[in-house]
């Protein structure tokens, strides 16, 4: 079920997240379903633990699971997925503007590429 890309610049750690919302929102995982066990999943990985739990506990501050002692950590269904999920998308978009600002791209050129994306629904280089 989780993939993940070692050639990525994305820390695994937020790889591992990312895939946790992704499936929520995809309804791959439901509310009250149990994630599997850090140990698990690090050995699945072929990460360390402290990676996975990592993961686990930024899911959980952000709302998407919660963690039961010594039962493991579960979906959360007290929140609405697809708004945690563009608030997160919002957030990285808030930091990607702000980077992108400050290397000197011009706003014109921002919108121009995300007019282009939108209309035409492809990346243009």
């Amino acid at each position: 079920m989780f993939t993940l890309n070692y050639k990525s610049r994305l820390p695994i750690y937020e790889q591992i997240q990312g895939q946790v919302i992704e499936f929520i929102a995809l309804g791959l995982l439901t509310p009250h379903q149990q994630l599997p066990a850090v140990r698990q999943l690090a050995n699945d990985l072929g990460v360390n633990p402290n990676t996975v739990q990592k993961a686990y506990q930024e899911l959980e501050r952000l709302g998407y699971i919660y963690s039961q002692v010594g039962k493991g950590s579960f979906i959360n269904e007290k929140q609405n997925t697809l708004q945690l999920t563009r608030k997160q998308k919002f957030d990285e978009l808030s930091d990607l503007l702000t980077q992108m600002k400050q290397i000197g791209i011009e706003y014109s050129e921002i919108l121009g590429y995300a007019s282009q994306i939108f209309e035409k629904g492809v990346s243009v280089q």
